[in-house]
């Protein structure tokens, strides 16, 4: 239940971590942003329906909580985590300290090891992304949820997504929304595949 990360918020933190941590380890040349992980943890949260606690919003740049924001300045202010200013490409993160990220992970070791496998997957996915392209993976997974649950008509399903992510996201050719839609039809994350 969502309650349950409301009194251990170490789960949460310790997701966070995990996913800077194993991200660094697998694409350490890609850049780990905050966008981003707002991204992958949407993904990871609606794909595998995990109760995670988090509820979002569409923001400026897709699906949004402003507790993850709130979550990563917490580790970052307990140098879990490092919070990289950088002028030529926004935030990037990193592991901060590993005796303090032994201690987060050693709390929250269930929650870890019952999520490693699908944590693994959503970084090995989506982790080579930049936050550009999350942004779009994510803003069509979450119209594709909004029009299951309005239960539009299925034989015009990939149109009606790309009609509405392109409303909300005109910045994105109708290809590369086209695209977006294919790679996630693909990997099963749409609730409407065509």
């Amino acid at each position: 239940m969502d309650s349950n990360f409301e009194m251990y918020p170490w789960n949460r933190l310790a997701l966070i971590a995990y996913i800077v941590k194993k991200h660094k380890s697998m694409f350490p040349e890609v850049q780990l942003g905050k966008t981003s992980i707002q991204k992958l943890i949407y993904l990871f949260k609606v794909h595998f329906d995990v109760p995670l606690g988090y509820r979002f919003r569409f923001y400026n740049f897709g699906p949004y909580s402003n507790s993850i924001a709130q979550d990563i300045e917490t580790l970052d202010s307990f140098e879990v985590i490092n919070v990289e200013a950088r002028t030529d490409v926004g935030y990037d993160l990193s592991i901060n300290k590993d005796s303090a990220f032994f201690k987060l992970e050693q709390k929250a070791t269930s929650f870890i090891e019952m999520n490693k496998d699908k944590l693994d997957e959503i970084i090995k996915r989506f982790g080579k992304s930049n936050a550009k392209t999350l942004e779009l993976y994510a803003t069509i997974v979450w119209v594709d949820r909004e029009l299951a649950r309005n239960q539009v008509d299925k034989r015009m399903i990939e149109q009606d997504i790309e009609k509405n992510v392109k409303k909300l996201k005109p910045k994105y050719t109708d290809n590369e929304i086209f695209i977006g839609i294919d790679f996630l039809k693909k990997l099963n994350y749409l609730l409407l595949n065509p």
